[in-house]
């Protein structure tokens, strides 16, 4: 349950994903894959490994 936003996010862009697709249309896309891997990290951020590297680089 932790990553079913991120999940449906990229599962949503795959699915609506055309090869012959509009540019707006490749925009939004793009738009849901962000939102994806910013879910993603939101919900990476928990974990010990990921804040160690944070201390590590920050």
């Amino acid at each position: 349950m932790k990553y079913s936003y991120p999940l449906s996010l990229l599962l949503g862009a795959y699915l609506l994903y055309q090869p012959d697709s509009q540019k707006e249309r490749l925009l939004f896309l793009v738009f849901l894959l962000l939102l994806s891997a910013v879910g993603f990290m939101v919900a990476y951020c928990d974990a010990p490994a990921f804040k160690a590297w944070l201390d590590r680089v920050f």
